[in-house]
């Protein structure tokens, strides 16, 4: 839960009509730059925040920022120049983000203080599993063979999760996007606006 939310939580036994408890959290200005900012993630313990700039941003330059919230202290995080889309593990270990042309998955290992490149492919929307042992991703927008994959941090090995051939994908900004269930199931967003047409009767009264 961030600092800047909304919490509602609805108790009761089976049958009766549902209680509700709500937190108004107060709001408070962390960042005051003008630059835009993208994929904002929480850090798991809550301390910090981690954000990027869109790839295609008019910006000569982008990185990835990292703030310290009870201080304020905002940092670019060490070479994570031409980087974006930053993604906590939920082990709080590592930070994976993509390349500014989407063909590399790297990794920031908060311990040893570095990048690795984690894979040379093209990455689009990463998400962690709950355990940080896999990086899910598609690889929009090859047309060719299009999948849901997922990275196996332990030696690096792609695997094929699901095949997107016969899935027309729900455009979007800032992008195609696409996750995971809690259960790790895959979640892609699907676009039936043309493909699907009725026709209602309205008898009028």
């Amino acid at each position: 839960m961030g600092p800047d939310s909304i919490s509602r939580e609805q108790s009761g036994a089976a049958g009766a009509l549902p209680r509700y408890r709500l937190w108004v959290v107060k709001r408070s200005l962390l960042v005051s730059d003008e630059q835009a900012k993208s994929d904002t993630v929480w850090s798991p313990d809550g301390k910090s925040l981690a954000y990027g700039q869109e790839p295609w941003a008019q910006l000569s330059h982008i990185d990835i920022k990292v703030l310290d919230v009870a201080s304020h202290k905002l940092r670019a995080l060490p070479g994570s120049e031409e980087l974006c889309r930053p993604r906590w593990s939920p082990n709080g270990r590592y930070l994976a983000a993509v390349s500014r042309n989407a063909d590399r998955l790297m990794l920031f290992d908060f311990q040893a203080q570095k990048w690795t490149e984690a894979a040379k492919t093209v990455v689009n929307s990463p998400a962690w599993s709950r355990d940080s042992k896999y990086l899910y991703f598609d690889k929009y927008p090859v047309q060719k063979e299009p999948a849901f994959l997922r990275l196996r941090l332990s030696d690096r090995k792609i695997e094929q999760v699901l095949s997107l051939k016969d899935i027309r994908r729900a455009g979007g900004y800032p992008q195609v996007w696409s996750g995971i269930d809690i259960d790790v199931s895959p979640l892609i967003v699907r676009d039936i606006g043309t493909q699907e047409i009725y026709a209602l009767d309205w008898d009028a009264p």
